[in-house]
């Protein structure tokens, strides 16, 4: 008779674990379901936060807001996971991804807003329903908060990203004090003390004397928290360290000594460029333009576009006249609201300069010696792609000049990374230049000789020193910029195939004679010039 019950209370258990994993993977998979991009999950999860002001239910809108920050938080952590090995494997985390990280701060402000709306202060003497409600509340954000401070904050890789994204939220409607307030509110020693004493005198000591009392303590009971909450130590949820700010410094000295140099010598110029002023050229180059077609210039008569390594110097974005965008049915979308003056008036290059990211017309870019033409060929056929590029793009205009020239900084940008976060989805070839990922002109021109590459090359356009207009190939400048045709490849696979020149060092040890009777290894860097395929890879 006791092996029965033992067996029958076994297979409860087992059965008890299988639903709860059942209902893991349900909550996970509903919110996300029909192959959502992580901007609209984003974008989901706002419209869901907002639908919770609309809730008259307190207990129904505490359980919305638990699914709610369940789902996000999962979705939000694992995005953080996957950043962090990526990160830590050397490579630059793109476009889009840093776009998740500043997109998710005013999504999980919205959240910590909604969730406190309509509570009374603990001061204040409740309910046993208002108390539970409060409780049930904190405890979920303190749940969700420790799992996100896991992910982003603990790693310090991922805290100089949540740095940068802080920075870039500010710029929008995201205020840090009103941040902090609201993180403090839940996170504070105070808060969690009352948290503590609301749990043991009306959780655990409660009576349960109606049904909505009973649904509160049911939906408290799931709260991975509520097991060890009657611990003494207190959840300590802290942002940055003193090495963090150390750092911080540090860039800040480079930013300004970076832009002081910059700012002198970029005045700096020997001549004017050959399409300077040329009308019939711009024109005839004005005609080959889609809209968000990228343009790269190359002025090898500006002093500080000899200090950029490379054939290119300064890429912009093509936003396309009025006419193109009415065509593609884009003109009255609320993104063109704000620049349709500017659009209208000629402005529609997109660029980031020293004075910041500015809209100008297509005659003061052409103050240069040649300009390459390339397209991402299937943008304008997905209607959310282009809105995306869009948004991502114009969302960096008024923006200050990237002096430290980091690509995972979101708040000040310069010109290669206005591609390089427009594009979000491409995944751009960068360097490594004092620990940090860069971008230069070149790598986002770079693509055009890739195999299988996201983007197309259209044409390299330039007025030589006779005013006479000419187009080149990608082949002409193949060899400035590191490229050789791989004849015997293009032949069987009937495409062009290229090689890229690349620095591979290896490090070899040598042994030599130290006096006349000691040996001694010396570790020598040991680099050669190779050629590797260029093939595309995602991201």
């Amino acid at each position: 008779m006791k092996s029965l019950k033992k067996a029958i209370r076994f297979k409860l258990l087992v059965m008890k674990k299988l639903t709860l994993i059942l209902m893991t993977f349900v909550l996970s998979t509903a919110s996300f379901a029909g192959g959502l991009s992580p901007r609209e999950v984003i974008f989901k999860t706002d419209r869901q936060v907002y639908s919770l002001s609309e809730e008259k239910d307190p207990i129904e809108k505490a359980n919305k807001l638990r699914r709610i920050l369940n789902s996000f938080t999962r979705f939000i952590v694992e995005k953080g996971i996957s950043y962090e090995k990526k990160l830590k494997s050397g490579k630059p985390l793109s476009g889009s991804e840093l776009e998740v990280l500043y997109r998710f701060v005013p999504t999980y402000r919205n959240i910590l807003i909604q969730a406190q709306i309509d509570l009374k202060p603990l001061s204040e003497v409740g309910t046993v329903e208002e108390r539970l409600l409060y409780l049930h509340n904190h405890l979920k954000l303190l749940q969700s908060l420790k799992t996100i401070h896991k992910a982003y904050f603990r790693p310090g890789i991922m805290r100089a990203q949540m740095h940068n994204a802080f920075k870039k939220a500010e710029q929008g409607s995201v205020k840090r004090d009103e941040l902090l307030d609201l993180l403090h509110k839940v996170t504070s020693k105070e808060n969690q003390r009352a948290l503590k004493y609301l749990y043991k005198e009306f959780y655990l000591n409660g009576s349960s004397n109606s049904e909505g009392t009973d649904r509160l303590h049911q939906l408290i009971s799931v709260n991975s928290l509520s097991k060890n909450f009657e611990e003494a130590k207190f959840i300590n949820i802290w942002t940055y360290t003193f090495y963090d700010k150390l750092g911080q410094l540090g860039t800040e000295f480079e930013y300004l000594l970076s832009k002081g140099f910059g700012n002198v010598l970029g005045e700096v110029k020997f001549r004017k460029g050959f399409l300077h002023k040329n009308t019939e050229a711009l024109h005839e180059f004005k005609r080959k333009l889609m809209p968000l077609d990228i343009i790269i210039e190359r002025s090898p008569f500006a002093l500080t576009d000899m200090t950029i390594p490379g054939h290119w110097t300064h890429p912009a974005i093509w936003l396309g006249t009025e006419k193109q965008l009415k065509s593609l049915g884009l003109w009255e979308h609320p993104i063109f609201k704000p620049y349709q003056k500017m659009i209208s008036a000629g402005r529609n290059v997109l660029e980031a300069l020293r004075p910041g990211v500015q809209i100008n017309p297509l005659s003061s870019y052409f103050n240069t010696d040649e300009i390459l033409l390339m397209r991402v060929p299937n943008v304008l056929k997905d209607r959310q792609r282009t809105l995306a590029v869009y948004e991502r793009a114009l969302g960096h205009y008024g923006q200050a000049y990237d002096f430290n020239f980091d690509s995972s900084s979101t708040d000040v940008i310069v010109c290669s990374e206005l591609i390089f976060q427009a594009f979000g989805n491409i995944n751009w070839p960068t360097d490594t230049v004092l620990g940090r990922h860069t971008v230069t002109p070149d790598n986002i021109a770079e693509l055009i000789f890739y195999k299988d590459s996201p983007v197309d090359f259209v044409t390299i356009f330039g007025v030589n020193q006779r005013k006479s207009m000419y187009e080149l190939d990608k082949d002409d400048v193949a060899g400035f910029m590191g490229f050789s045709l791989d004849k015997e490849k293009s032949l069987i696979e009937d495409q062009a195939i290229y090689k890229k020149s690349v620095t591979k060092c290896d490090i070899k040890t040598s042994r030599v004679r130290v006096g006349s009777r000691r040996m001694k290894s010396l570790q020598i860097n040991d680099c050669d010039e190779v050629l590797i395929p260029a093939v595309y890879t995602g991201n």
